[in-house]
């Protein structure tokens, strides 16, 4: 194969374009070897499965070379485009194993806690008290953003009986 550009001899290319073809085939190669590891046929829930390493989190791990990715962002990225900076994927299908593009969203680490599991299951404070509506402080700009209302009375009436001397600390 020859390029109508300056080439070496040897290859019968320019640099450029032999860097180009190389890529092509290295990039050809390892998506057939990603392929080989994904479980297109989720049961009922249509996510490609991703069934090679992963890390302890439950998210795929895929490496070219010497570099590791996350199976999902590699995919997304040959598939649909690079992720926007700043912002991260989450995955609409709540299966963290899940490669397929579109069961995944570019969103902000924000919406991704938020729209995770980890809020939803707690349901208390560390002392006990509910997060319900009655009981619970909102803060704007932080990931799930909440505080106890009851804790914050106690420590306000402790902290007023140190200062006045009620207590002693």
């Amino acid at each position: 194969m020859t390029c109508e550009h300056v080439h070496d001899p040897r290859s019968q290319m320019c640099r450029r374009c032999y860097i180009e073809r190389r890529h092509a085939d290295a990039n050809a190669r390892a998506l057939e070897r990603f392929c080989a590891k994904v479980d297109g046929y989720g049961i009922g829930t249509g996510c490609w499965e991703w069934m090679g390493l992963r890390d302890g989190a439950g998210y795929g791990r895929f490496f070219v070379g010497r570099r590791g990715y996350g199976a999902h962002r590699w995919l997304f990225r040959r598939l649909v485009g690079p992720v926007p900076v700043g912002l991260e994927l989450d995955h609409l299908c709540r299966n963290r194993a899940c490669v397929r593009p579109d069961h995944l969203e570019p969103v902000t680490r924000a919406e991704n806690a938020r729209r995770g599991l980890r809020g939803h299951l707690i349901t208390h404070c560390p002392q006990g008290h509910p997060y319900d509506e009655a009981n619970t402080y909102r803060t704007k700009g932080r990931v799930n953003g909440r505080s106890c209302k009851e804790c914050h009375r106690v420590a306000e009436r402790r902290r007023r009986e140190v200062k006045h001397g009620a207590v002693s600390a």
